[in-house]
């Protein structure tokens, strides 16, 4: 019985096409081998799961064309993946961070073999310093997936790949580390007011009433504490915040200033939403950065 069972599966998977494979290999005077294969969302699930766990056995090129392909089918099927989300989505590219992250994971291994080879060291740093004088350039996506290639590259070649256990951050979760979810998570925590300021939602909840109501006045104060002016609600807050022409923004930032409540950040104004490109510094800034 299990002998026609693995039959049946063998001619199964000899029916499909590649693309219903995670993993394709064709090498020279060697037949095609295709793994993993895709046909539901059970097995994409499995597929995700099976990666992370032996990432390490390949090269960042191959591991992100078999995360890709995941990717793709989980949509396909409408597969939820789980905890391998996260995962999935920065090893198929769909993240950024900001330019200091990629200097310092570059500035990291430069340490770590400047004993073995000072020339290479030194070329690592000349390149994070170049990171650092073009950030916005160094985060775009086809520089990302470059810069993530050439990272994997040198861990392998110096042996840095072992130290993956030890803290040393693979490619794809430090240049990738600010996912779609990450982003999305950022916009909802946070409020930004006409002025370009942008406050984190949480610390405006430590506002007291009676401040609000004497630098904003009695109509403002009403309207984000539902009427009883006794507590602010921030959810009437992230609402009005935004709309409040400049000369109230101002004075609003003002009062906040007083109060001790610093914005996470600015945004130019002009357009009342958070750019893509200046969503992911800010959302990057909130996150911790690994050393070591």
């Amino acid at each position: 019985m299990r002998e026609k069972i693995a039959a049946l599966s063998h001619d199964s998977e000899a029916s499909l096409p590649d693309e219903a494979f995670a993993m394709v290999a064709e090498s020279e005077g060697q037949p095609k081998r295709r793994q993993l294969p895709l046909r539901n969302a059970g097995e994409v699930k499995a597929a995700a799961a099976w990666l992370e766990k032996y990432r390490d056995e390949f090269l960042y090129p191959d591991r992100r064309k078999i995360a890709d392909r995941i990717f793709e089918k989980a949509g396909e099927f409408g597969a939820t993946l789980g905890d391998h989300s996260e995962f999935i989505e920065k090893l198929a590219g769909f993240g950024t961070c900001d330019a200091e992250t990629i200097a310092v994971e570059l500035e990291k291994r430069a340490q770590l073999i400047w004993r073995k080879d000072a020339e290479a060291a030194t070329e690592i740093r000349n390149l994070a310093a170049i990171v650092r004088s073009s950030p916005i350039e160094s985060r775009q996506p086809h520089q990302l997936e470059k810069m993530a290639t050439a990272i994997d590259q040198l861990d392998f070649n110096y042996g840095l790949n072992k130290l993956y256990a030890d803290g040393l951050d693979r490619p794809e979760d430090a240049l990738f580390q600010i996912t779609e979810k990450v982003a999305t998570s950022f916009i909802s925590d946070h409020i930004e007011t006409t002025t370009g300021s942008v406050y984190e939602l949480s610390k405006l909840a430590e506002l007291s009433p009676t401040a609000v109501r004497n630098w904003m006045g009695d109509d403002f104060t009403e309207a984000v504490t539902g009427g009883d002016g006794l507590m602010l609600d921030l959810e009437k807050l992230a609402t009005i915040l935004p709309t409040l022409p400049r000369d109230d923004a101002g004075m609003f930032d003002r009062m906040v200033g007083s109060l001790g409540v610093s914005p996470v950040g600015t945004v130019p104004t002009g357009g009342h939403q958070l750019s893509q490109d200046r969503l992911f510094e800010l959302a990057a800034q909130r996150q911790p950065v690994a050393v070591g």
